[in-house]
């Protein structure tokens, strides 16, 4: 009787299917976690910013206009912000102008938003610097739900 060197074709073809099955569970995986992680990265820049605008709050008796925080030296000096916490993942490059993209009111993962008011209300918007700015309303959207989440300031009305 002949002895059998090597496998037959069906058990190359279960050993082929047993790697592809745990390489897509492991990409699923890995790409899940991916999404986590750019989510909480977006957590912790929004929370910065908000603990900057109420530090700002607590020093000046109001918080920026909308025209005031749109620049990069204000943010540095003022708000004491890098721009790499400006920057929500998936926006691209940080030398990049920040607030062409970050501070629009789309939904969309790559921005964060932020409306200042005058009074109650949202017809009020601040948005000159001789204007009093009484709260806030900074937004983001996660990746993982999609929804955009609203962050409101703590003083003011």
């Amino acid at each position: 009787m002949k002895q059998r060197l090597g496998f037959t074709i069906v058990e190359i073809i279960i050993v082929i299917t047993v790697i592809a099955i745990l390489a897509t569970i492991g990409t699923v995986s890995y790409s899940s976690m991916q999404v986590r992680a750019r989510d909480n990265e977006r957590v912790a820049d929004i929370d910065t910013m908000a603990a900057s605008l109420e530090s700002y709050y607590e020093r000046f008796g109001k918080y920026p206009d909308q025209a005031t925080i749109t620049g990069s030296t204000f943010i540095a000096t003022e708000l004491r912000v890098t721009e790499s916490a400006l920057t929500s993942p998936g926006a691209g490059s940080v030398s990049a102008p920040i607030f062409s993209y970050i501070w629009g009111a789309s939904a969309n993962t790559a921005q964060y938003g932020y409306i200042a008011y005058r009074d109650t209300g949202t017809a009020n918007q601040c948005t000159l610097a001789t204007q009093t700015c009484t709260r806030f309303i900074l937004s983001y959207t996660p990746e993982q739900s999609g929804v955009r989440v609203n962050v409101t300031s703590k003083f003011g009305n």
